[in-house]
């Protein structure tokens, strides 16, 4: 959390070997109506590389929980390996 409107987010996704293409897709989810609702999504590409970092921030409406829900994924040639992961919500007010 930057401030009362705004949250910081940073995702970095490693490959052990260069990636066709290595993609994160960083979701910011609010609680809301007792379950987890995307609220802004945003999709990060980084191509021939072994690995990618994301580093930004992004206005969000105060009085409610959010977290970070990231999908990262390399692909190779015809193949590919995805991962994702959540991180802790905070309460923005």
């Amino acid at each position: 959390k930057v401030n009362s409107t705004t949250v910081a987010i940073k995702a970095i996704t490693e490959a052990n070997a260069t990636a066709t293409t290595i993609c994160v897709t960083a979701i910011i989810q609010r609680w809301e109506n007792n379950k987890w609702n995307d609220y802004i999504v945003s999709n990060y590409g980084n191509i021939c590389s072994s690995s990618h970092q994301i580093q930004t921030t992004k206005t969000v409406e105060q009085g409610y929980y959010y977290r970070l829900h990231t999908v990262h994924t390399a692909i190779f040639d015809n193949d590919s390996s995805s991962y994702s992961g959540n991180t802790k919500s905070i309460y923005v007010n």
